[in-house]
C-alpha cells in the first residue's frame, strides 16, 4: 500500500465531503512533502468543485534581519478524499514588502 499523508484517512466516509479542518491538514502534509519545508501560516482556504485549495505562506530563505527573509505563496489543492490534486507556488516576495497581508 503507498505512503498515507496526513488527513487521508479522513477523507470521504458515508457520503460525507472532506472538512475544511482535514483538508489544511492534507495539503499541508503534501507541501511539507514537495518543498522539504513547514509552512508558516495559512493564508487561504476555499472549497473547489471537488476539494478544497489551500494557500499556504512559507519561508524559503532565512536572512538576517527576519524582515529581509523570502517568502512564498503555494496553492494546494486536494480532493473529497485528501488526495494532492495539484501544487504551485503562486508568489515569492521579501518579507517587508508592501502589501502582504
Amino acid at each position: 500500500m503507498g505512503t498515507m499523508h496526513p488527513g487521508q484517512d479522513n477523507g470521504r466516509h458515508n457520503g460525507r465531503r472532506l472538512s475544511g479542518n482535514k483538508a489544511v491538514e492534507s495539503a499541508r502534509g503534501y507541501l511539507e512533502e514537495l518543498t522539504g519545508k513547514e509552512p508558516e501560516a495559512v493564508s487561504g482556504l476555499s472549497r473547489v468543485h471537488d476539494g478544497w485549495a489551500v494557500n499556504f505562506e512559507v519561508v524559503e530563505l532565512e536572512r538576517v534581519p527576519s524582515s529581509t527573509d523570502i517568502l512564498a505563496s503555494y496553492r494546494v489543492e486536494v480532493n473529497n478524499e485528501a488526495e494532492l490534486m495539484g501544487c504551485d507556488r503562486v508568489h515569492r516576495y521579501y518579507r517587508n514588502q508592501p502589501g502582504n497581508d
